[in-house]
């Protein structure tokens, strides 16, 4: 049974373009909505795929539906924050559809390699306005990473890169060359990044990971500029909408997400004339956000208005 429900995810993550991996190793996408990108997190049998527990957040954070097939990354933090504490470390999944498994990136041998690009982006919620949620790479590790960016190994050296969360959905990206370019540049682990890790700065927060996405998986450039590259019609759509674009592609990943971070669509549909159809009758009223992947590191996003 176990068997089966791998090949599933297995076969799932191949015919979907929201790989985990880029073919370079140069982007990852960690999408805990989607159990056919973060297998390992929603399968974990004991403690949601915590690999390293610190002691900022409590030893239950982990996925909040690990016998379903969706959910954030639930990251709790105790009601008084250690003085220094240490950061809790998850593995990066990994489907390996050649061996049939649910792995991680280590178990795998292999590792995002950011040589060339230091941007993290984040998308999540927290229980009240305001509260910062630092986030770590770690270079390779069965258990905990050899080095990592909270203590990259050069003489102790850290890069503190945090994010201010909202009870409203936010996206935001991390640059950690800029936080420090010589400890970036220095960190050894920046070529085979293995894991994720996290540190709650605001006691007694819960923090709602949906979404991280590393290196070249990074949406480039502002949204304005990404706004021009797709264009959805109607818009506002009823019953069906239009996405037009320009890619060689003969198919792409789709999803639609709403406001609240929710999904509402995650298919992979043809592309003919530069144009692919999707079907919206059964997408309730509101405002949502469309993502097209064309097997590419970055994104395409849209805001699209559904009102029947």
């Amino acid at each position: 049974m176990k068997k089966t429900i791998l090949s599933a995810l297995a076969l799932v993550s191949m015919a979907t373009s929201f790989a985990q991996l880029s073919q370079d190793n140069a982007g990852y996408v960690y999408d805990n909505t989607n159990a056919a990108s973060n297998c390992y997190l929603n399968s974990a049998p004991n403690n949601g795929g915590i690999m390293s527990v610190g002691n900022t957040l409590t030893n239950d954070s982990k996925s909040s539906s690990l016998a379903g097939t969706s959910g954030p990354l639930v990251l709790t933090s105790v009601a008084t924050l250690p003085q220094g504490g240490t950061a809790t470390w998850f593995p990066l999944p990994y489907i390996d559809a050649v061996k049939d498994q649910c792995t991680t990136l280590n178990g795998a041998a292999l590792g995002v390699d950011l040589t060339n690009n230091s941007k993290v982006e984040v998308t999540g919620t927290a229980s009240v306005d305001g509260a910062v949620l630092e986030v770590f790479l770690g270079g390779e590790g069965q258990w905990s990473p050899g080095t990592s960016t909270y203590n990259t190994g050069n003489a102790g050296a850290s890069i503190i890169a945090s994010v201010t969360l909202g009870t409203t959905a936010g996206t935001f990206v991390i640059d950690f060359a800029s936080i420090d370019q010589t400890v970036w540049d220095a960190w050894t682990g920046r070529n085979k990044v293995q894991s994720i890790g996290f540190r709650s700065a605001t006691a007694g927060a819960v923090f709602n990971v949906s979404k991280v996405n590393i290196g070249t998986s990074v949406l480039v450039g502002t949204a304005d500029q990404l706004e021009t590259t797709v264009s959805v019609y109607p818009n506002p759509a009823n019953g069906s909408v239009k996405v037009g674009l320009s890619t060689s592609a003969s198919q792409v990943s789709v999803e639609m997400m709403s406001l609240t971070s929710q999904v509402v669509m995650s298919e992979v549909v043809a592309v003919n004339n530069n144009e692919v159809n999707l079907n919206t009758e059964a997408i309730a009223d509101g405002i949502y956000i469309l993502k097209i992947n064309a097997g590419l590191a970055t994104e395409l996003t849209k805001k699209v208005v559904i009102k029947h």
